[in-house]
């Protein structure tokens, strides 16, 4: 087992990506992959993509001639495992096992009709049940419990060491998406209460967060009990990490599953908030399911802060993605 190895199937979009290399990683860790390299696939959307889509169904052999013009040193058959998150990603895959007989995994919905091993989906994403469909309630990311254990260095120059940051709240703030409009109220109001209690808070936003609400979180930037701000607007630079190993407690938007996930699998408490305005979002099904598990704690209002403050969670309950990693040994054993 030791010498196989998984190829990644990346669309560059960044939740995707890390959803992938966070599973590789947990595979190599545990002994179950020997490593993985990545293949950047060509981005489809539109008409291209439904092409490519009936391409792989009725004649994959053309896809994969596709695949290696565009990595023209790639070899398929040194490969034991390929995987693959998101739709586009399923249309390669699929024409990779067809053609190869290799193992595949897709991670999040697929297009229909095409061939896996084995799936694994959120509890938002609807699709038919079948007996090689597994869900899970928080995916593979960047961040795991054990990157919090030692001090990290990339904010040792931003951050003052001195100051105690044991009651600290890191603040992650996502955006606008197909399915989702970020409004002021849906972030201000909660940052400018926990100031007034007198919280200090490191935050760090989106690309895809409102201009309005961008600005606005500049001038609270001013603030000194703002410990960290981090505008990735401005700067490449991913701070989670680094921001949860200095905090308490975490805070996140609703609007991203990834950056929900990474604050769920720190082992962190985490208050996921809620807008009012908005009862239907697609994402909330896998929500409801973290809140019942008691993985996080819904803030709804201003008034649910100081609950939030006060909840502590079960840490020793089992994460779903452990149950992806033993599914996965079985399928390459």
């Amino acid at each position: 087992m030791a010498k196989q190895k998984a190829l990644i199937l990346s669309d560059s979009k960044p939740g995707h990506f890390y959803q992938s290399i966070g599973l590789c990683l947990n595979l190599k860790k545990r002994g179950f992959i020997s490593d993985f390299d990545i293949l950047n696939i060509p981005i489809k959307s539109g008409i291209d993509k439904l092409l490519s889509y009936t391409i792989s169904l009725f004649h994959p052999v053309s896809i994969i001639k596709k695949l290696k013009q565009y990595s023209t040193d790639i070899i398929f058959e040194k490969y034991t495992l390929i995987i693959g998150t998101g739709s586009t990603a399923s249309i390669y895959s699929n024409a990779i096992k067809n053609v190869f007989n290799l193992k595949c995994v897709q991670i999040l919905r697929p297009l229909p009709f095409l061939k896996h091993d084995l799936i694994f989906l959120p509890f938002h994403d609807s699709y038919h049940e079948t007996e090689n469909v597994f869900r899970f309630l928080t995916a593979f990311g960047k961040i795991d419990s054990s990157d919090l254990l030692k001090n990290p260095d990339k904010l040792q120059n931003r951050l003052d060491t001195n100051k105690d940051y044991n009651n600290s709240i890191s603040i992650l703030i996502g955006g606008n998406s197909k399915r989702y409009k970020m409004e002021y109220t849906d972030i201000i109001p909660y940052i400018e209460a926990l100031l007034k209690r007198n919280i200090p808070l490191l935050f760090t936003t989106s690309r895809r967060t409102p201009s309005n609400i961008y600005k606005e979180l500049k001038n609270i930037s001013n603030n000194p009990l703002i410990r960290l701000s981090v505008f990735v607007h401005e700067e490449d630079f991913n701070p989670m990490p680094e921001m949860f190993y200095y905090s308490s407690r975490i805070i996140v938007t609703e609007d991203s599953f990834s950056m929900i996930s990474d604050s769920v699998n720190s082992k962190k408490p985490v208050g996921i908030l809620l807008s009012n305005k908005r009862k239907n979002i697609k994402i909330r099904k896998t929500i409801y399911a973290l809140e019942n598990s008691d993985l996080v704690f819904l803030i709804r209002s201003k008034k649910d802060i100081d609950k939030f403050l006060l909840w502590n969670p079960d840490n020793n309950i089992i994460d779903s993605t452990e149950n992806i990693l033993l599914r996965i040994k079985d399928l390459i054993s």
